[in-house]
């Protein structure tokens, strides 16, 4: 991090696939960023409603399998994928190599589900369970 606090960096030692990068307290509660890192066949969360955020997903690198509604849409390098609340979504990476994304949620307040999902993460010894994930 630089002297100024502006400046985050990916953690090598998350126990999650997702990390945030700037929360609402850096952006005065605007929106959060974050960083996805999915290895192929990785647990991705379940069908699920965002009833009041806006979610993107801008592709780094890989291919990202995502259901927005009834579409089925593959996003890669260089694809900018918007999801509005109301929409029921889910992602996977379903392909033989790894996904890089960064992805953008307004309004914030998802932020304490993101550390409580980490902490469940770090503590797992053996596969997560998928029922506790959704």
């Amino acid at each position: 991090m630089s002297m100024s606090g502006r400046v985050t960096r990916w953690t090598t030692d998350s126990a999650t696939p997702w990390q945030v990068l700037a929360n609402g307290t850096a952006t005065d509660g605007s929106f959060l960023i974050g960083e996805a890192r999915i290895e192929p066949g990785a647990p991705c969360p379940p069908q699920h409603i965002h009833t009041h955020e806006h979610e993107s997903i801008y592709m780094i690198e890989g291919v990202l399998t995502v259901e927005l509604g009834d579409e089925r849409i593959e996003l890669e390098a260089g694809d900018c994928l918007i999801m509005p609340p109301g929409i029921p979504h889910r992602f996977a990476n379903l392909s033989d190599g790894p996904v890089r994304a960064i992805a953008t949620v307004a309004p914030v307040g998802i932020e304490k589900m993101f550390a409580e999902e980490e902490a469940y993460f770090a503590s797992l010894d053996g596969p997560p369970d998928p029922m506790r994930i959704a």
